[in-house]
């Protein structure tokens, strides 16, 4: 008898130590549908996901369509079908996507929050799954990253990043992260199975917390000041052939394909996100 007693307990601590942190992981809890493509600053449709800066994160869901007239339908952020092409959701009905950074400097960010605050020393299991935007989409990403951030850290001034908020995308979205926070990631992503394939792929790291963190960070991060002087002087030039070999980051798409639509032939990387999941393991 004690011997049942015992393992059920150890089943218990097991399932206690699988929870998954992240509220909203699947992104199917929405405070409203975004029907055209704008947001507001350090607000997202989703609950319990925030943008720190004004980079245009879209949210997809099963129904989302723009009705135009009687004859008229746009499915730009409908699921299955969507601006980008045929991409179902990896479970449920809803799913996130965003530019991590493209050859224009642009920067997309969204951050997660978490049920509890992460325990010092404790060990998090940190995973998501991740697709590439298709093959309208010119280029993508050779990794991705993840952030944590404890309360103080987001809601100072609601902007972790320090962006100075403007018209340009260049100084909205890369200035603040590369020239004046230096944010560096706390897990890192290998995107090359991602990119070889239209499928969904789950993703795996690990993180040891610090203690108090009660958000993460979906995005890329500080990269060190050499990609600073190479998007720079790719902004001036435009070659892109030259920028492309100069740097690691961002690749041409092998198997992009130029789009009839008005939404295709996007110079720019693009990701969707599902299923984020952040568990105790040891």
């Amino acid at each position: 008898m004690k011997y049942l007693i015992h393992i059920g307990f150890l089943f218990t601590v097991f399932t206690i130590n699988a929870q998954n942190l992240v509220k909203n992981s699947g992104f199917e809890e929405y405070w409203r549908l975004q029907k055209l493509l704008g947001y507001e600053a350090d607000t997202f449709f989703c609950e319990n996901w925030y943008l720190p800066s004004l980079g245009t994160v879209d949210y997809y869901t099963e129904g989302n369509i723009l009705e135009l007239n009687t004859k008229k339908t746009l499915h730009l952020l409908d699921v299955p079908n969507n601006l980008f092409g045929h991409h179902p959701s990896i479970e449920g009905k809803s799913y996130v996507g965003f530019i991590p950074l493209s050859i224009q400097g642009e920067m997309e960010h969204i951050i997660g929050e978490l049920d509890y605050k992460l325990i010092k020393n404790k060990v998090y299991e940190v995973s998501f799954h991740i697709k590439h935007g298709g093959d309208s989409i010119k280029y993508s990403n050779t990794k991705f990253e993840v952030k944590f951030f404890n309360e103080s850290d987001f809601f100072k001034g609601k902007n972790p990043f320090d962006t100075e908020y403007g018209i340009d995308m260049f100084n909205t979205n890369y200035k603040g992260i590369f020239q004046k926070s230096n944010i560096i990631a706390d897990v890192t992503y290998d995107l090359c199975e991602v990119n070889n394939t239209n499928q969904w792929i789950k993703v795996t790291g690990n993180y040891v917390a610090k203690g108090g963190e009660s958000y993460l960070g979906l995005g890329l991060f500080y990269q060190g000041e050499k990609l600073k002087e190479i998007l720079q002087k790719y902004l001036v030039s435009q070659k892109v052939k030259k920028f492309i070999k100069k740097q690691s980051i961002i690749k041409i798409n092998k198997t992009y394909v130029q789009s009839n639509t008005f939404f295709g032939n996007e110079n720019i990387t693009y990701y969707f996100i599902d299923e984020v999941i952040v568990e105790e393991i040891k």
